[in-house]
């Protein structure tokens, strides 16, 4: 086998955490086990190589930590807000979407305590936040805290006003209008309908 069908041939298990890469020198495939052992094989890109051999890994173990999702920090947050008691939602992004969503809960009437440095939030609510005020909401240009709010909110007996930046009101939300219009909510945009 030369290099390339070697690579072909292992290309599945470089998606499960085997990591190759191609230097000057020679070619290195590098995996880790989960006994924190490191196999390292170093192959000249010059060689004639007929096999070449891996062990099986057994086992791969441990926690991958992505980087938070604007969009799916607020998810979370509005999901757990509709939940009643108290939910932990780990790995939040820092970001003015997000400082928006958990401004509007707060509003809302929805407990919040921060911890880890903003990263983690720990959300307590009775799970029928929106059923019991009216209320104005300020939520800046962020439009993965307009969107799902508008939603959440249309479907509540409260009346809620939805506001953002001149640049949100310049932002696309007809259809999501025209959607819940449809199924009945009384919704209207007063500006760019």
């Amino acid at each position: 086998l030369n290099l390339y069908e070697m690579h072909m041939m292992y290309s599945t298990i470089l998606i499960k955490f085997v990591v190759v890469s191609l230097c000057v020198d020679g070619f290195s495939l590098l995996s880790t086990v989960s006994t924190r052992q490191t196999i390292q094989k170093v192959i000249p890109m010059n060689a004639e190589v007929e096999k070449l051999r891996l062990s099986p890994i057994e086992k791969v173990q441990g926690v991958v930590r992505l980087p938070g999702s604007k969009s799916l920090s607020n998810r979370a947050l509005l999901i757990a807000a509709l939940c009643e008691g108290e939910t932990i939602v780990e790995n939040l992004l820092e970001s003015d979407d997000t400082e928006r969503m958990l401004e509007a809960l707060a509003a809302l009437g929805v407990e919040v305590d921060r911890q880890d440095e903003g990263r983690t939030a720990v959300v307590k609510s009775t799970g029928k936040f929106y059923d019991t005020t009216e209320n104005d909401l300020f939520l800046g240009n962020a439009g993965t805290a307009m969107r799902p709010l508008a939603a959440v909110l249309a479907a509540s007996n409260g009346d809620y006003v939805l506001d953002g930046t001149p640049r949100m009101r310049e932002r696309p939300i007809a259809d999501l209008i025209d959607a819940l219009q449809q199924l009945g909510c009384d919704v209207t945009c007063t500006e760019n309908p």
